[in-house]
């Protein structure tokens, strides 16, 4: 008997990519999403982004719906970890009663999205 093969890992650009186009599929007016993108480009791009106001722990995403709702999604993959700074923007988030998720799949961001908006595009 042989041994399972184990899953692929995915990576997490590979991930966001993938959320991303089911967000694209999903979202619709008046809800809106986009992706901030914190990371890659080296130490000379970091520094721009920082001097333009760019704060460290933003989540990957965020949605945002009537209600008002506001969605963080931090995407991870399968054991990666959130953090100091991200733990500390989670934590704003819920003191502003937005929602916050971790999520290291599609489907748990689909989840995520359901609970927020219905699938006409309107906010719960």
């Amino acid at each position: 008997m042989s041994a399972r093969p184990k899953a692929a890992r995915i990576s997490e650009a590979a991930l966001h990519k993938q959320v991303a186009d089911y967000l694209n599929a999903v979202i619709r007016p008046p809800s809106v999403w986009t992706t901030i993108a914190h990371g890659g480009g080296g130490k000379i791009r970091g520094a721009m982004l920082k001097a333009r106001g760019l704060k460290k722990g933003w989540p990957d995403i965020m949605v945002i719906a009537p209600g008002p709702n506001v969605l963080g999604i931090e995407l991870k993959r399968k054991g990666g970890t959130q953090s100091p700074e991200q733990r500390e923007v989670e934590s704003a988030f819920h003191g502003c009663k937005a929602w916050y998720v971790l999520c290291r799949s599609v489907e748990e961001v689909e989840r995520a999205v359901a609970f927020v908006i219905k699938p006409s595009g309107r906010a719960t």
